[in-house]
C-alpha cells in the first residue's frame, strides 16, 4: 500500500505540472494572437482593398473607358469626366478662391479710390489757392474759397498716402497668391463657375447612392446634354459580357 502511494504521488505532480504548463502556454498563445491580430487584419484589409481596386480597374476598362476615357477624364462630346474632384467633394475650393480674389479686388478698388480722391483734393487745393488770388478781398467768393481751402487742407493732412499705398501693395500680393492657387485648382479639374456635380444634377442623396443609382439604372436624362444617355448596368453587362458577380 505504501509503495503504491509512493508511485501515485509523482504521477499527480507530473499531471499538475503538465496542466499548469499547458494553461500558461495557452495564455501566452492567446496573448500573442491578441497582440498581432490587429496588424494581421490590417494587412488582410489592405490586400482585400488592393484586389477590389484591381477588379474595379479591370471592370472600368472593360465597360466604362469607351465613353469616359481610360484615365476617367471623359471624352469630349461623348461623356463627362469621372476622375474629377468636383464629383467627390462637398465644397468647391476653386469657387472659394475666386470669391477671395473678387473680395481682394474690391478692397484694392476701394483703396485706389481713396488715393484718387486724395490726388483730386491736392489738385483742387492748388486750384482754389490760385483762384483766391483773383477774387476781391472781403467778398463772399473769398469767404467760400477760404472755407473750401480749409476743408481740402484738412482732408489732405489727415490722409496717409504712404500707408494706403502699402495696403494696396499687400492686397496685390494677396491677389497674385490667390490667383496662383486658383490656377493650380483649375489644373486639378476644379471649375469656380460651376456647382459641384451632385448639386448640378440636383441629387439630394449621398455620393454612394448616386453612383449605385447611376450604375444600376443608368441616367436616361443625360440624353438632354450628351449625345448618348448613360445606359443601365444590365445593358452594359450584356453588351460587354461582363459577369454580374463583379457588382458585389
Amino acid at each position: 500500500m505504501l509503495k503504491a502511494g509512493r508511485v501515485l504521488l509523482p504521477n499527480i505532480q507530473h499531471r499538475v505540472l503538465v496542466g499548469v504548463s499547458a494553461f500558461v502556454g495557452i495564455l501566452l498563445l492567446t496573448g500573442w494572437v491578441a497582440i498581432n491580430e490587429p496588424a494581421r487584419m490590417e494587412v488582410f484589409t489592405q490586400q482585400y482593398h488592393g484586389r477590389s481596386i484591381e477588379n474595379g480597374a479591370q471592370l472600368f476598362l472593360n465597360t466604362c473607358a469607351t465613353c469616359h476615357g481610360v484615365d476617367g477624364k471623359g471624352t469630349e462630346g461623348r461623356a463627362p469626366a469621372l476622375n474629377n474632384p468636383m464629383l467627390f467633394s462637398k465644397e468647391n475650393p476653386a469657387a472659394t478662391a475666386q470669391k477671395q480674389i473678387n473680395d481682394l479686388k474690391t478692397q484694392q478698388a476701394t483703396l485706389q479710390g481713396q488715393i484718387d480722391t486724395y490726388q483730386q483734393n491736392v489738385q483742387n487745393y492748388a486750384a482754389a489757392n490760385e483762384k483766391l488770388k483773383t477774387v476781391t478781398p472781403g467778398s463772399e467768393d473769398e469767404t467760400k474759397l477760404k472755407t473750401q481751402i480749409t476743408s481740402l487742407q484738412s482732408q489732405i493732412q489727415n490722409f496717409d498716402l504712404a500707408k494706403t499705398q502699402s495696403q494696396i501693395d499687400e492686397v496685390v500680393r494677396n491677389i497674385n497668391q490667390a490667383t496662383g492657387n486658383l490656377t493650380k485648382l483649375q489644373a486639378q479639374g476644379w471649375d469656380p463657375n460651376r456647382p459641384l456635380r451632385l448639386d448640378e444634377v440636383k441629387w439630394s442623396g449621398t455620393l454612394d447612392t448616386y453612383i449605385q443609382s447611376t450604375i444600376i439604372s443608368g441616367r436616361p436624362v443625360s440624353a438632354l446634354y450628351w449625345p448618348q444617355p448613360m445606359p443601365a448596368w444590365a445593358q452594359i453587362s450584356v453588351a460587354h459580357c461582363v459577369p454580374m458577380k463583379w457588382l458585389t
